[in-house]
C-alpha cells in the first residue's frame, strides 16, 4: 500500500476538524476535570493561523 504525505493547506480543515473533534470527545470523555464540551475545539480562524506560523507543521497522510 502506497501512502502520499503532504502538508496541509486551508481546504483540509473540514476533515481535520472532524478528527480533533473525535479526540476532543475522548478527552472530553476520560478527563472531564481537564476538558470541557465545545462544538468547535479548533476554530477554522485557529487552524489557518496554525497553518501560517512558521513554527508548526501539518502533515496529512
Amino acid at each position: 500500500m502506497k501512502y502520499k504525505i503532504r502538508f496541509a493547506d486551508k481546504e483540509d480543515y473540514k476533515v481535520i476538524n472532524e478528527i480533533i473533534r473525535e479526540v476532543h470527545g475522548l478527552h472530553v470523555k476520560n478527563r472531564p476535570d481537564v476538558y470541557t464540551e465545545t462544538d468547535k475545539p479548533l476554530s477554522e480562524d485557529e487552524f489557518k493561523e496554525i497553518l501560517e506560523n512558521d513554527r508548526y507543521k501539518m502533515f496529512l497522510v
